[in-house]
């Protein structure tokens, strides 16, 4: 599955690309400091926001999610969402309204 360059901009991180995004993401933020409960939130708010911009645009940029459950799906796996249970989009939604970090997910 393709990869966007957000991680590259740390050379002395190892990707893992077979891994969810949301726990590569956990695992560069460990390394770099980035506390999402703390004074500093802002700044993992901040990079969180830029990877998942970047890796929805590589996997998803001109794609109609509004009609395409396989993406959605693919979306919420990329996320470390199940979807085993998520049957329907209506229902991958519910996954979007529950993550606020990334705008993108608004317009869809």
């Amino acid at each position: 599955m393709p990869r966007s360059d957000f991680f590259d901009r740390y050379p002395h991180f190892q990707q893992d690309p077979s891994a969810p995004i949301n726990e590569e993401f956990k695992r560069l933020a460990s390394v770099e400091g980035w506390r999402k409960k703390s004074d500093e939130s802002d700044e993992w708010r901040i990079h969180r926001r830029e990877c998942l911009e970047a890796e929805f645009e590589v996997h998803l940029g001109g794609i109609d999610l509004s009609r395409d459950l396989a993406v959605w799906h693919g979306l919420c796996q990329e996320l470390g969402v199940s979807v085993a249970l998520l049957t329907s989009i209506k229902k991958c939604k519910t996954v979007r309204k529950a993550d606020k970090t990334y705008d993108g997910w608004t317009d869809c």
